[in-house]
């Protein structure tokens, strides 16, 4: 698994992609199907009171989740950011591994002659 970390308009915050970082791996040793991992931490630069930004978006099998998540500091936002990310990750895992949800294939049936 890859994990990449960018910042836009911001210093890194190395206590945060440490935080980040613990919890993808965390995540990726009960789901091992997750293949990459790209966050994006974004400073609006203006002087809104929840101006910092975390994107993350996972790469799974054979789809990509997305969350995003504004807070005062980047720690709040990874948080709240990672908490929605379990729960569509929770919700992903359960379709995936439901019987029913399952692909079926069709056999063709030739017609008879």
């Amino acid at each position: 698994m890859i994990i990449d970390i960018q910042y836009l308009n911001t210093e890194p915050d190395w206590d945060t992609k440490k935080f980040i970082t613990e919890k993808i791996n965390k995540l990726h040793s009960h789901f091992d199907w997750i293949m990459n991992v790209n966050v994006y931490m974004k400073n609006e630069g203006n002087d809104q009171i929840k101006s910092k930004i975390v994107e993350l978006k996972f790469i799974v099998l054979d789809d990509v989740l997305y969350a995003e998540a504004r807070g005062e500091n980047f720690q709040a936002a990874a948080q709240e950011a990672l908490q929605r990310m379990e729960r569509q990750i929770s919700k992903y895992n359960t379709r995936r591994t439901s019987p029913h949800m399952e692909r079926k294939s069709f056999n063709k049936i030739s017609p008879q002659i």
